[in-house]
């Protein structure tokens, strides 16, 4: 008899648990939804190959009850767990798990399929951040800038790969991306300062309109889904075909982003403004990830 992929489904919400469980079912994959208390029993009766996390909320007893799975499933089952933004404060003792995949809401039971068939494999090793990807990064950023606060307004690029999930901006956005062949996120992390500029120069306004916390958030969201954009019709153009996603926005000071991969998310911390040699400046950032997306036939052979 074939085997099927075991996969469990932890989520508070019995609707959405069904609805991942018909999900994964049409893609063959051997689905149980469980309760945080029946999960317990049932990862010590059989072996899963994922457990698919997904609550409302997270705290210390949820974290506690997702340690003891990963215990008791004896380093068998790979655990993805989707998380709100910005990241709960109490999930961050998991992120280095090596068992634990952390995927930021909204992130698609598409992309989550892309993920596990993936089997959590470093994309670093697998997509190349080529000379003409981070060229292509650079002029994508200059463009959508240019095009809202003037010419020359990004003073200076510093390209790196980074490893740490800190988010330290004042605000950031995120967007998944979705392809065929190709997945992944884009989080774009400005200064109060540069947001409101871009917001009043998209919607004509002078310089003194003040914005609410969630009319921020919206604009965030707005600002980064053009970027994106514009992006992605650059990647596309270089071999990594993609389509952007809802975007989430969220305050980022000393919160968490994870990628859904291990390392080498891209990034580029940029310059807006200022002086002679930066002076008065204000520093952004854009990260972003591309993961392979791999076929269930060729996880088998």
């Amino acid at each position: 008899m074939e085997y099927k992929t075991r996969l469990m489904i932890l989520n508070d919400d019995e609707a959405a648990a069904i609805a991942f469980k018909s999900f994964y079912e049409a893609h063959g994959y051997h689905c149980t939804a469980a309760s945080p208390v029946s999960a317990e029993k049932l990862v010590t009766s059989m072996n899963y190959d994922f457990i698919l996390i997904d609550f409302e909320t997270y705290n210390k007893a949820t974290v506690v009850s997702i340690k003891t799975l990963i215990k008791l499933s004896c380093g068998n089952a790979k655990i993805k767990i989707l998380y709100p933004l910005p990241m709960p404060h109490d999930l961050r003792s998991l992120f280095k798990n090596e068992e634990v995949t952390m995927l930021p809401r909204p992130f698609t039971a598409e992309n989550i399929l892309r993920n596990m068939r993936g089997h959590g494999t470093l994309f670093s090793s697998l997509v190349d951040y080529s000379e003409d990807f981070w060229r292509n990064l650079e002029a994508s950023l200059t463009e959508f800038f240019d095009f809202y606060l003037g010419e020359n307004c990004l003073t200076k690029f510093h390209n790196f790969i980074k490893k740490s999930p800190k988010v330290d901006k004042y605000l950031s956005t995120y967007i998944p991306l979705n392809g065929d062949e190709r997945y992944g996120t884009v989080l774009l992390s400005l200064d109060k300062e540069t947001a409101v500029n871009i917001a009043t120069s998209m919607m004509g306004e002078d310089g003194d309109v003040q914005y609410s916390d969630e009319e921020i958030l919206d604009i965030a969201g707005e600002i980064t889904n053009q970027f994106s954009g514009i992006l992605m019709d650059r990647l596309t153009r270089i071999g990594h075909p993609v389509s952007i996603g809802i975007p989430k926005s969220f305050f980022s000071d000393s919160s968490y982003f994870v990628h859904p991969g291990r390392t080498g998310v891209a990034c580029i911390n940029f310059r807006i403004g200022g002086g002679f040699m930066g002076f008065g400046s204000r520093i952004c950032r854009v990260e972003v990830c591309i993961d392979q997306v791999f076929r269930d036939e060729e996880i088998a052979s």
